[in-house]
């Protein structure tokens, strides 16, 4: 079983911290649509993700807590550096993720450096073959990617 840090764990680390305190607020929602947007997550695959999100939620296994958006993004920040690090090897594909996730989450360098020295990350990048444009989605549920719109997550996420 691959340890490497998918977009997938990214999107299930935005979704926990947004929904410990019940509120979907418009900083909010924009991050995690920019998010999906920025990584051509399909809808269908958005929705799996933030529906087991909030059901963990919702059965109280996510520990309630009022947002602190900066103190937030990076624990999100953390957790995504934790993962990736976890196999001590990270490979193209989780570089272009996290560089991409440091901008959304507006992580500076220092921070990044901090993150990785608080939590002794120290690994080495993966020897590989130069990596055009890296796929980092696998194409899921394509049939249903065509019934659902950005629309249809917004309102989603507004039912709470």
């Amino acid at each position: 079983m691959s340890t490497d840090l998918t977009i997938y764990d990214v999107l299930t680390y935005f979704f926990e911290e947004v929904f410990r305190d019940g509120l979907y607020e418009e900083d909010e929602k924009e991050m995690i649509m920019q998010l999906r947007r920025e990584f051509n997550i399909p809808p269908a695959k958005f929705l799996e993700v933030m529906k087991k999100v909030d059901q963990r939620f919702k059965n109280d296994e996510l520990e309630y807590r009022e947002r602190s958006f900066e103190k937030d993004n990076i624990e999100i920040y953390t957790k995504i550096l934790i993962k990736a690090f976890e196999d001590n090897v990270i490979t193209a594909q989780e570089e272009e993720l996290v560089l991409k996730i440091s901008g959304i989450l507006s992580i500076s360098k220092s921070v990044h450096l901090k993150i990785k020295a608080d939590n002794n990350l120290s690994t080495q990048i993966a020897a590989q073959k130069p990596v055009e444009k890296a796929e980092i989605i696998e194409d899921v549920c394509e049939e249903a990617d065509s019934l659902l719109t950005e629309e249809d997550i917004i309102s989603f996420l507004e039912m709470g």
